[in-house]
């Protein structure tokens, strides 16, 4: 953080978190970090001083100058958004300074050859292109873009101008676009550097899930893996790995296939090593254990999972550390047999059913048998909870059944 604080008074001005403008850009950077937000923390946003020298002011006087020329040129609306960069400090600070000076890379990730931008509303793009520092610093740049009449450019295409002089700039989608090509002719005159947004990943405990059962099978969440291999990756293979995970989301690819890609992109040593480190480092607070079963006391729900192998019953007993008792919270029923799992996520529509689920309806009905309940007790008398439900377990009779 001291490298950019030496930039305050030089051409940079802090913005301080009281601030309504603080506040709106977090927020909006946070939002468009989607499943990431949570797991993300900004530690400070500078602004771009225009008065901190005439040639400073000068950029911003064209800028404003070049938007009411292109505003004239398609009828009044000049396009202008705000949009994401991601990169070093290194190489936004010299943006911010001197402006861009290239594309550097291109590869078959890329809409043509110029200046990528990210959609404000999709600020996790650019955080995949950044480069952290020996204390997991990172940094993006938010501009004004002047976008005028935009047209599409296909992935891995050269394409390095406007296609026809009625066009003044690319996007990877015209319906849903989330990524904007500023041709390199252009990239001075069209785009604005105004701040530059620091922040850091955290390692998050949502749901987790390790120990005290056997066997188990050591897993990280997303976000973790996320920010654990993201300084052993090539920007482009950040942005790949994560794309993976959105057509995985969006069930459009099955889970084996999506773990096959996540293999390709990080390889299979560093991927271990991420997983096994994590599971290492998982660090809920004390557990009971009793006949192979588990409890750990920051848990606030008990979930029985069962599974019928040759008609034998089989009940296991899994306890979630639930930290935030919310709907950031996933919530996960696992058998050695098979996985059944009910997820509490982030959007609006699943987190309703799930929440209710767990904190409104007290227990899940197997053939009428309760076999599922939750109990805020358990946070203080984990072990005669779990003592009473074993006692209730074995009076049930489930041959089969299924959840309602």
């Amino acid at each position: 953080m001291e490298r950019i604080e030496n930039w305050v008074g030089k051409g940079l001005m802090k913005v301080e978190k009281e601030s309504e403008e603080y506040q709106s850009i977090e927020n909006g950077f946070l939002k468009g970090m989607g499943f990431m937000g949570h797991a993300t923390t900004i530690m400070a946003l500078h602004k771009n001083d225009i008065s901190f020298s005439l040639a400073w002011q000068a950029r911003w006087d064209s800028f404003k100058i070049l938007s009411k020329a292109m505003a004239i040129k398609c009828g009044g609306d000049a396009n202008v958004r705000y949009a994401w960069y991601g990169g070093s400090l290194d190489d936004l600070l010299e943006i911010v300074s001197a402006g861009f000076s290239g594309c550097k890379n291109h590869d078959e990730t890329h809409h043509g050859v110029g200046i990528p931008l990210f959609s404000v509303h999709f600020s996790i793009d650019s955080a995949m292109c950044t480069v952290g520092d020996e204390h997991g610093l990172r940094h993006v740049l938010l501009c004004r873009v002047i976008l005028g009449k935009v047209e599409s450019v296909a992935c891995g295409s050269k394409q390095s101008q406007p296609s026809s002089k009625q066009y003044d700039s690319g996007v990877d989608d015209i319906l849903a676009p989330t990524k904007h090509i500023i041709w390199t002719a252009f990239m001075n005159s069209y785009i604005h550097p105004s701040y530059i947004l620091s922040f850091k990943y955290n390692y998050t405990r949502d749901s987790v899930i390790c120990g005290a059962l056997k066997p188990q099978s050591p897993y990280v969440l997303f976000p973790n893996l996320l920010a654990r291999v993201s300084n052993h990756l090539k920007p482009a293979q950040m942005t790949t790995l994560l794309r993976s995970y959105r057509v995985y989301q969006e069930r459009k690819i099955s889970r084996e296939v999506w773990i096959n890609k996540v293999r390709l992109i990080v390889g299979d040593t560093l991927l271990h090593s991420v997983i096994t480190k994590s599971n290492y480092n998982c660090d809920i607070e004390g557990n009971f254990i009793l006949g192979g079963y588990g409890v750990y006391r920051d848990s606030v729900a008990v979930i029985i999972c069962f599974e019928t192998r040759n008609m034998r019953q089989r009940l296991e007993l899994w306890v979630l550390y639930d930290k935030y008792e919310g709907v950031e919270c996933w919530c996960r029923m696992h058998t050695i047999g098979m996985l059944w799992r009910l997820e509490r996520p982030v959007d609006d529509v699943g987190a309703d059913f799930s929440y209710n689920v767990f904190n409104y309806v007290e227990n899940f009905l197997f053939g009428g048998n309760v076999v599922v309940e939750e109990d805020d007790s358990l946070e203080t008398d984990g072990f005669s909870l779990l003592t009473l439900f074993l006692s209730n377990i074995s009076k049930l009779s489930i041959e089969d059944g299924g959840c309602y």
